[in-house]
């Protein structure tokens, strides 16, 4: 076959097929690119978003960076906690003591002298002394009687010669006086008595030895004097 038989077409018309053919084949082209455009579009949508995320975290991070950064600058800039001294710190623990703890602290921390004188102020005083025995009158031995009973004193001598004439046994008119020396009864029973002459306690004046006799007045004289015979002779 010839070409003419195949290409209808006039010789001068074939450069405007080609043309148009060109024209067909570019709007094949642009609408596959039509088509294709929006497909690649889907696919490629994520990628700007998942750009803002990455930029949205670079900046949380450079947030955080910058908040970790600033927190030392915070923390070096602040003054440090006040330490309390040792006498703030003693006095609290002695506002926790009760009045025995109070007391043992002081008695412990207190000098010598102090705890002495601490030690005087609770301790009682000593008890006075007792006072001295009463003195005892040692009892008078009574004088050496003489061959006739006479005691060797002047002053009995002479009140047994004016109370009785020397007689050992005689008793005046009423019974109450009785004896060289005239003793009353119970002036007879203190004398003995005095004289640890239980013997004679309760014994008749009148009715004892001279001797015995003698030994009592030189007693009465020597414990009470002369005042039992008036005070003279």
């Amino acid at each position: 076959m010839t070409p003419s038989n195949l290409d209808p077409v006039a010789p001068d018309r074939q450069p405007r097929v080609r043309r148009v053919a060109g024209l067909v084949a570019a709007g094949a082209v642009v609408v596959t690119a039509a088509v294709a455009l929006p497909a690649m579009a889907a696919t490629t949508d994520p990628q700007p978003a998942s750009s803002s995320e990455t930029t949205i975290t670079a900046n949380e991070t450079s947030t955080s960076s910058t908040s970790t950064t600033a927190a030392p600058t915070t923390s070096t800039t602040a003054s440090p906690p006040s330490v309390p001294s040792a006498e703030e710190l003693l006095a609290a623990q002695l506002a926790t003591y009760t009045p025995e703890q109070k007391l043992a602290f002081d008695l412990y921390v207190a000098s010598p002298a102090e705890r002495a004188a601490w030690s005087a102020y609770i301790t009682p005083p000593p008890p006075p002394p007792p006072p001295p025995p009463a003195p005892v009158a040692s009892p008078v031995a009574p004088p050496a009687a003489t061959s006739g009973g006479n005691p060797p004193n002047a002053f009995l001598a002479c009140v047994r010669q004016r109370e009785s004439g020397g007689n050992y046994s005689v008793s005046s008119g009423d019974g109450l006086y009785r004896g060289a020396y005239q003793f009353h009864q119970s002036t007879w029973n203190n004398t003995a008595s005095h004289a640890g002459r239980g013997d004679l306690v309760g014994a008749d004046p009148a009715s004892v030895s001279p001797a015995d006799q003698d030994a009592m007045a030189a007693q009465l004289y020597a414990w009470q004097g002369s005042a039992p015979w008036g005070g003279g002779c």
